[in-house]
């Protein structure tokens, strides 16, 4: 079974931070590190969503060594699903370092076909039970 508590410990601190953020800095248009990066904090959030579905890749993939095919039928699309789901966090944050027109393209593009995904997994899951 995967266990969510590491990933919902995550969002929650990611929550934290940001409001944390917003109350330090209301203004987004101010540089807070001044190596080019443009929006350091959107950019610190994208790498951590990286690395929490780096996490979750994991446990799917121990999740699918340890039990049988039929406990997790549709276990291939969720791996897709999160493999997208990193190549578009891992656009979007370099997006957020650096804005040009193929960091912006990649990022939305990722990001709607991660939502595609998303729904596909959805209608496939739900037709399952």
């Amino acid at each position: 079974m995967i266990t969510k508590a590491p990933v919902l410990v995550v969002t929650f601190c990611l929550c934290l931070v940001w409001a944390a953020s917003a109350a330090i800095n209301p203004d987004p248009s101010l540089r807070v590190i001044q190596f080019c990066i443009e929006e350091p904090f959107s950019a610190l959030f994208s790498f951590l969503l990286v690395l929490t579905n780096l996490y979750l890749y994991r446990e799917l993939n121990k999740a699918a060594l340890t039990t049988r095919d039929e406990d997790y039928p549709y276990i291939y699309c969720w791996k897709l699903q999160v493999y997208f789901w990193t190549w578009s966090y891992i656009w979007s944050t370099l997006f957020h370092i650096h804005e040009n027109k193929l960091t912006e393209r990649m990022d939305y593009f990722g990001a709607v076909i991660g939502k595609l995904i998303l729904i596909k997994n959805s209608v496939l899951t739900f037709k399952l039970y």
